[in-house]
């Protein structure tokens, strides 16, 4: 079994001028990202700042090791109302409602006390890391009536009803798909409280 973990440390120097508000240095390309950036903006890797301490790496699985059945979906809309809130389901009973607002994002995977690491939706609690969730696994954004989900250059990668996403390519979101992040599978709903009530 082989790990994959990219571990940025800040660069030092003088002063930053105003306009250049940059010292993330990409292990990978070398690009200069701006301070507070989890991504690069050149190559995509994860810029991840270690505070101290270990860190866990996500377990990668070999290919093949990854394949699933095909689980038959039938979408439901992509509207996903004003007032509607996200629902992420794991499993039978356990979910996490998130409020998405226009032009917001969540993110999805596990939090690491040891780097600067902390998604929106922390799924530490359901043993994400044995399913080869990444830290910084998913995004879900939010565009008008629209939400679109990007995997963030996981190290297992993340399939949408059974197609495999490309990594920081924004694909549809639609009520009841079923995503899986590594192995661990969830389904997302679009719920409005406001129509459930009438």
């Amino acid at each position: 079994m082989e790990f994959d973990e990219t571990i940025v440390q800040p660069t030092t120097g003088g002063a930053v001028d105003e306009g250049e508000a940059m010292n993330n240095v990409c292990s990978r390309c070398q690009h200069e990202n701006m301070v507070g950036a989890l991504i690069c903006e050149n190559c995509g890797a994860l810029l991840i700042v270690e505070q101290s301490g270990r860190t866990k790496k996500t377990r990668q699985f070999s290919p093949g090791e990854d394949t699933a059945p095909s689980i038959p979906v039938e979408q439901g809309t992509r509207t996903f109302e004003a007032s509607a809130k996200l629902s992420l389901q794991f499993g039978e009973s356990e979910e996490r409602m998130v409020e998405l607002v226009d032009g917001g994002e969540v993110t999805v995977g596990r939090a690491d006390r040891h780097t600067s690491v902390q998604p929106t939706v922390n799924l530490n609690d359901l043993r994400a890391w044995e399913y080869g969730v990444s830290r910084l696994h998913i995004a879900i954004r939010r565009s008008g009536p629209d939400l679109y989900l990007l995997d963030l250059g996981s190290t297992n990668g993340t399939l949408l009803n059974g197609a495999r996403l490309a990594p920081r390519e924004p694909a549809p979101l639609h009520h009841k798909d079923r995503v899986r992040l590594g192995r661990f599978e969830m389904v997302v709903s679009f719920i409005d409280d406001e129509e459930s009530d009438r």
